[in-house]
This record gives structure tokens, sequence and C-alpha cells, in this order.
């Protein structure tokens, strides 16, 4: 198979679709029909405990004053 002869078919799934402009304009319009997002959320930064590499209970007040 040579390149270009393929169907395939690229999409990208996003669990957060924070809701601000995106740089979809950059990608191909076949790969924006497969954007498949979970949940739209705020332009917010988000806060995961797995992203915590110290003292979790300083993380999660950081991410409570965020949201306040």
């Amino acid at each position: 198979m040579q390149p270009g002869e393929s169907n395939t078919e690229i999409g990208i799934f996003v669990v957060y679709n924070k809701d601000k402009p995106k740089v979809e304009q950059q990608l191909p319009d076949g790969v924006m029909q497969h954007y498949y997002p979970a949940a739209t959320t705020p332009d917010r930064w988000l806060f995961f405990p797995w992203d915590c590499t110290t003292d979790i209970e300083t993380h999660s007040e950081l991410a409570r004053k965020s949201f306040a």
C-alpha cells in the first residue's frame, strides 16, 4: 500500500473540551468531522489529583480557589 491509498480516518476524542477558541482551523476538515468531546467545561485550569507531585491538600486548596 502506498501513501494516500488507505481509507483510514482519524478521529479525536477529548475528555474535557474547554470552552475557548481552538486551533482546529489547522486540522483537516476530515479530522474535525470526527472530533468527539465528552464534556465541555469553562476555560479554567483543571486540577487532577494525579497531577499533584507534593502536597495533595495544598493542591486541592488551589483547585478550590480557582473556582471561587
